[in-house]
């Protein structure tokens, strides 16, 4: 297993991956999750693909495509990989809704779960759980915290209208 750090406007963050894939992206690290990965046997090395592609995204440069790097989903219950699979296609910019989501998913009324699955997401921004929002266009919950998730998807250029929802055009589905 492996590590590397990246300094951004956004915090720290701790990206660790191993030969099958990318593992988990830490934001706001401290120190305190690189204790752990090290303490599991874990050495600091950059992915240089991954590296360059995750600082250009935090630049704001449009349109990084995280999907051509491999993601390790063993540990994941098989409706959640099969979740972050799904939600791995939304195009950078562009949100979709839980229930769409659940639907796409042949969960139809499945949308809590897919939110509890979106809430074991290790991989922020590689699977972009922040583009998975309401189907009123309002955020919704994300687990490095609501800011964070408004954040993200400015960057990424979505526009949200007087009542802080999200503008129905860049919905993919709702």
């Amino acid at each position: 297993m492996y590590h590397f750090k990246i300094f951004t406007l956004w915090g720290n963050i701790l990206a660790v991956y191993g030969r099958r894939g990318i593992l988990s992206l830490h934001f706001d690290h401290t120190g305190e999750e690189e204790v752990k990965v090290k303490a599991g046997g874990s050495i600091e090395r950059i992915w240089p693909d991954l590296f360059t592609a995750l600082q250009n995204y935090f630049k704001g440069k449009r349109s990084i495509d995280f999907s051509r790097f491999s993601v390790d989903m063993k540990e994941y219950p098989p409706f959640t990989a099969r979740v972050l699979e799904h939600i791995r296609q939304i195009p950078y910019g562009r949100v979709c809704s839980y229930s769409a989501a659940a639907r796409a998913l042949g969960c139809s009324g499945g949308s809590r779960a897919v939110g509890r699955a979106l809430g074991r997401n290790r991989l922020p921004v590689i699977i972009p759980c922040h583009r998975v929002v309401n189907q009123d266009g309002c955020p919704g919950g994300f687990s490095s915290g609501l800011e964070k998730k408004l954040g993200l998807l400015t960057l990424e250029g979505v526009k949200f209208n007087e009542l802080g929802r999200i503008n129905d055009e860049v919905f993919i589905s709702r």
